[in-house]
């Protein structure tokens, strides 16, 4: 079902690209699922952000801001959305996936303790 969902969404994308005359840029903000890796010594993990942008054409651009080891709060905090937010101009998208990193139990956030959700 997620890989129907994704590639609904990338057949979208798709289509998008070949109505606007300017470059699509695609802003990826999260944790080390979707980061970009180091390539230093042959390493082979890849976040799936490292490798999206070879699956569009030079109309769609991939900015992956995300970060190994961040929570929704610690991106917020870090002023890291802060730097995408201030560069997302209309018909731009902003992928955002955080999950494992913001189960820390009893941590207290903005919105109540995270056992609130």
């Amino acid at each position: 079902m997620k890989l129907k969902m994704l590639m609904a969404l990338i057949a979208i994308l798709l289509f998008s690209a070949f109505t606007t005359d300017r470059t699509i840029t695609i802003f990826m903000i999260g944790d080390s699922t979707m980061a970009n890796k180091s390539l230093d010594g042959g390493n082979r993990e890849r976040g799936w952000g490292h490798v999206l942008g070879g699956y569009f054409s030079e109309d769609v651009r991939v900015e992956n801001h995300a970060k190994n080891g961040r929570s929704s709060k610690s991106f917020i905090d870090e002023g890291l959305w802060e730097v995408v937010i201030n560069r997302v101009k209309p018909g731009d998208y902003v992928f955002i996936q955080f999950g494992h990193n913001d189960e820390k139990a009893d941590e207290k956030t903005p919105y109540g303790s995270r056992d609130d959700f």
